[in-house]
């Protein structure tokens, strides 16, 4: 019998399963791929997320060994608008299967990481009290939606820059990338 069962050994599914069994749960993790794998991805953590992921053991020194492209989900819209909520009851999505990636960049594994540490901090908390590990998670992911949202309509302002006004689309880019840079 497991207290926690993780499924997909992504970011942020390995790491909800690491910190789940360093507190003590017993804890499985299933991977339908042989590990270790090449993550397709970009495999970049950017901007803040970068330091708030030192006090749990990353090195901001590191650099990407190599770069590609990645499939995304398009949750954007279902996230911000909560007709899509990324979890229910004991069931708790992190990273990609939550469809927590930034729009304009796109960037996803400092989202799955920070959800993966949420979900954690969820499961432990919902141990201790009569709350619900999905409550809870989807109360502690509220900044990372918000981060979602407004980077969201950044978006959507870039798209409509490209369809006024092509010449203004560099500058407006560059102004969208140092925003998401910024995301704290």
């Amino acid at each position: 019998m497991y207290d926690v069962i993780v499924i997909g050994g992504g970011p942020g599914g390995s790491i909800a399963a690491k910190r789940c069994a360093r507190y003590g749960l017993r804890t499985l993790l299933l991977e339908k791929k042989r590990l270790p794998r090449d993550k397709v991805c970009t495999g970049m953590v950017m901007g803040i997320w970068a330091h708030t992921l030192i006090p749990y053991g990353f090195d901001r020194h590191m650099r990407p060994v190599w770069k590609d492209g990645c499939m995304v989900p398009r949750l954007h819209k279902a996230l911000i608008e909560n007709s899509f909520r990324p979890a229910l009851h004991k069931v708790l999505l992190v990273g990609d299967a939550a469809g927590l990636i930034f729009p304009i960049t796109y960037e996803g594994i400092g989202p799955a990481l920070k959800s993966g540490f949420l979900a954690t901090e969820a499961i432990i908390e919902a141990s201790k009290t009569k709350r619900t590990a999905a409550d809870i998670y989807l109360e502690k992911l509220r900044p990372v939606l918000d981060i979602m949202k407004k980077l969201y309509f950044l978006s959507n302002d870039l798209e409509q820059t490209a369809k006024k006004d092509v010449t203004a689309f560099p500058k407006a880019i560059k102004k969208a990338y140092e925003e998401t840079l910024r995301t704290d």
